[in-house]
């Protein structure tokens, strides 16, 4: 049984950052650019800006490198608009910036203060107008303090706003629209239907409403009539863009993207074509996708996880080239290995992944047979390094030093003659971790999670008390735990090793064929357990929404003793914690997870020349998030 609940996996590491060390900058090494959900993006005067989770913002003047830009909030950024020569960009908990790209953003005094989620912000040439929950509208007049609009008619949640033809349009939940010419008296119009309606567009002198079950609301007379559209597909829809390719008389492109949708037509009345199947010469991938604009000459469209892709125009009418900018892996990664040379790290639809330096990442081959396997667990040494993950599957890998040769052809100058020469290095390369060999046939076909390693004995747990043990990869012997409890991690210390699973179940052995159970004090699931240089810590499933987060430690031959993860009482400092919303429709659910994989996957520390692992993590599912962050300077 895989735990995918809500968790509290704690990790502690000997020698770990001191209390009084500020925090070290994040970045990303997997995916890149970064790996934050875009909500939202615009360009100008030729630079891309995108809003994301975590207060981020980027901006760019090529799409290929991407730099942050200095928000001072760590609340989710959900739109963005110009007012020249600044930016404002709304979100979370009623944020509203106001700044530059050379400057950064500030906050804008908001009154009265609002927890409300403003979802989307438009700009006329004299107001500004941030709309979100519970029918949230804020205006701001010649760049001053944002004062909440009272006495309307509707309580709908608004999602969207936009500005043209000297009329405001928000739209929002249940079909709600709704019009202004000022930003502060509003009037109610009729949408024709009852979906929800996620964002509000004005291209050309025309109003183009998205929203769910794939609904397009057209209205070329400022927003007072509405038209339905047929787009043919009953996804939900969350941008729209319109652009003119260049040469002659071409008809303008428009484009639909939303959950796992993505749709180009090539005339105002012409068909909707899908751009992520096999009617596509060159698809797009099937994502979630967010937010898009029309540069002048290509379609960049992005969504979660920071997925980015970009047209080709190659010249016909009905067709256009896909291409993703950056083409990392976005699978889920459950762990990560660091060994003296190398990082590894595992995931969904077997994922291996593996690093020279924690920063560039490179997806390996995996055994015929095993492409879509949950690849759960990781552990090894310098000689051996074995996966394990759902069915139980297992693959190994093994050291060997490989020699490679290189021929590069040199062409030089000499006595007034171009001389042609050819040299030949041989480079060694060790195969560890790149090439992987299936365990057959399987010791069990219960899921297998924990991995580790101690004086060459490699041991897995799993489900059903499940412990299979090797010490060369092919050949493998078989245990059971006690009450067969679900395993899902195991640590090896001086003494032993320690299995840890649910309903707090901990197991304790020394040569990993006799295992005691120990009294763990919790039915919780103990996720995780990890080694400190004179105890071992385990960390236990809960939710924490308004309780402490807690860890379990012990002298391992003693007893375990529940203790506050609060930094006072007992010592612990606060897990690190990196939080990402997942879900564009922002569910107000919270979940905090501390160094342990997790669906939105890894996160890379080093600190002091030690390598640590702590998870990213995430409100709401992400679907194959493959997420590393490295320390700068790691």
């Amino acid at each position: 049984m895989l735990c995918r609940s809500p968790l509290l996996c704690l990790l502690c590491v000997a020698g770990g950052f001191a209390a009084d060390e500020p925090p070290l900058p994040w970045r990303w090494s997997n995916p890149v650019p970064h790996g934050n959900n875009v909500y939202d993006q615009a360009f100008r005067n030729g630079t891309y800006w995108q809003v994301t989770d975590r207060g981020q913002v980027y901006a760019s003047g090529n799409r290929v490198h991407w730099s942050l830009v200095a928000t001072g909030t760590t609340n989710t950024l959900r739109g963005i608009a110009f007012a020249d020569p600044h930016v404002i960009v709304c979100g979370a908990v009623g944020t509203l910036l106001r700044g530059t790209l050379a400057e950064g953003f500030a906050t804008e005094p908001v009154s009265p203060p609002t927890t409300d989620w403003l979802e989307a912000v438009a700009v006329s040439p004299g107001v500004a107008v941030a709309v979100g929950d519970n029918a949230a509208i804020y205006r701001s007049q010649a760049g001053g303090p944002w004062q909440r609009v009272t006495g309307l008619s509707f309580t709908n949640w608004l999602r969207g706003v936009a500005f043209g033809n000297n009329t405001f349009v928000a739209v929002g939940e249940n079909g709600r629209i709704a019009t202004s010419t000022n930003g502060e008296s509003w009037r109610t119009r009729s949408s024709g239907t009852t979906s929800n309606l996620n964002r509000v567009f004005f291209v050309d002198g025309t109003f183009f409403v998205v929203g769910d079950a794939g609904t397009l609301l057209t209205s070329a007379n400022s927003g007072a009539n509405w038209q339905q559209t047929t787009t043919g597909t009953t996804g939900d829809l969350y941008t729209f863009a319109q652009g003119t390719p260049s040469g002659g008389s071409r008809q303008p492109w428009q484009l639909l993207a939303g959950e796992n949708t993505l749709l180009l037509r090539s005339a105002p009345n012409g068909p909707w074509r899908d751009q992520l199947g096999a009617g596509s010469p060159l698809p797009a991938p099937t994502w979630p996708y967010y937010a898009a604009v029309w540069d002048g000459d290509t379609f960049l469209v992005s969504g979660r996880t920071g997925m980015l892709v970009e047209s080709l125009d190659f010249g016909s009418n009905d067709e256009l080239l896909w291409f993703e900018t950056f083409e990392s892996p976005r699978d889920w990664l459950w762990e990560v290995k660091a060994l003296p040379d190398q990082y590894l790290a595992v995931g969904d639809r077997g994922t291996i992944l593996s690093s020279a330096n924690g920063i560039t990442w490179y997806r390996e081959g995996v055994p015929t047979g095993l492409e879509n396997t949950l690849l759960l667990g990781l552990g090894g040494n310098t000689n051996l390094v074995v996966v394990a993950g759902s069915e139980g599957r297992l693959m190994w890998s093994q050291s060997d030093i490989v020699n490679i040769l290189e021929t590069n052809t040199l062409v030089e100058l000499s006595d007034c003659l171009w001389r042609t020469n050819t040299v030949v290095a041989t480079n060694q390369m060790d195969l560890l971790g790149l090439v992987w060999t299936a365990v057959e046939p399987r010791p069990t076909t219960n899921t297998l999670q924990g991995v580790c390693e101690r004086d060459g004995l490699i041991v897995v747990v799993g489900d059903q008390g499940t412990i299979p043990t090797t010490t060369n990869g092919s050949d493998w012997s078989r245990y059971l735990v006690p009450e067969a409890p679900n395993l899902s991690s195991v640590a090896a210390w001086p003494g032993g090793f320690i299995a840890t699973g649910d309903r707090g179940a901990i197991h304790a052995s020394e040569d990993a064929i006799t295992w005691h159970a120990r009294t763990s004090g919790t039915t919780n699931w103990v996720y995780r357990v990890r080694p400190t240089s004179r105890r071992v810590l385990g960390g236990r499933s809960e939710r924490i929404d308004s309780d402490q987060p807690r860890r379990i430690r012990m002298d391992p031959e003693i007893e375990w003793n529940d203790r506050l993860a609060d930094g006072h009482s007992t010592g612990w400092r606060p897990p690190l914690r990196l939080r990402s919303p997942g879900d564009p429709a922002h569910q107000h659910e919270r979940r905090r997870m501390a160094a342990a994989p997790n669906p939105d996957g890894q996160v890379v520390i080093r600190a002091g020349g030690t390598p640590r692992t702590t998870p990213h993590c995430g409100r709401g599912g992400l679907d194959h998030a493959g997420v590393t962050r490295c320390l700068e300077g790691c």
